[in-house]
């Protein structure tokens, strides 16, 4: 097994992976991964990382790090609904509605580091901290639109951050799959 494509698969975790240094290829953008650390220091499989991706692994590691620094400020024994609610707000005040140059970055890099993207840029930077936060997540997306699909107290909602951005009252929070 030389080349591996994991694009997109909703994976978390690429411990599994880590010692796999005889890899030249792996594709793994597009996967809300939680465990970047794991493989910092295994410079083969860096390479096949970086060999296939549009981004470096030194930015999934900062952008990792980013997640889990914010995740730290909120406060300890919150509910799910409420760690959710913490999460996007904190994704509201926090990024700009903005074009990026299109250079493809870490997953939840534009809006966790550079406070700017479009909407699936704020539904990765959502996905990822809810994930560092212990809360089940996905960024989702049609032909035009990316949102957040969420589970709270074993319940799935939709959400959407940027549709709710400068909205006194939040009205894609935690919606069915019909109302988004």
């Amino acid at each position: 097994l030389r080349y591996v494509d994991l694009n997109c698969n909703r994976i978390t975790s690429i411990s599994p992976i880590a010692e796999c240094n005889f890899l030249e290829g792996l594709v793994i953008d597009g996967n809300c991964i939680l465990d970047y650390y794991t493989i910092k220091d295994s410079l083969g499989l860096i390479d096949a990382i970086d060999y296939f991706s549009q981004c470096k692994v030194s930015q999934c590691i900062e952008v990792e790090e980013k997640a889990k620094s914010i995740v730290e400020t909120f406060p300890k024994n919150l509910s799910e609904l409420e760690l959710e609610r913490a999460i996007y707000q904190y994704i509201i005040d926090n990024v700009e509605y903005d074009v990026v140059d299109g250079n493809a970055t870490a997953f939840g890099y534009e809006a966790l580091i550079g406070g700017k993207g479009v909407c699936g840029h704020y539904a990765d930077g959502f996905c990822l901290l809810a994930n560092h936060a212990g809360l089940e997540a996905y960024s989702c997306s049609s032909d035009t639109h990316a949102w957040n699909i969420i589970k709270i107290d074993g319940k799935y909602y939709h959400c959407d951050t940027l549709w709710d951005e400068g909205m006194d009252e939040w009205i894609y929070f935690n919606v069915s799959a019909e109302y988004i």
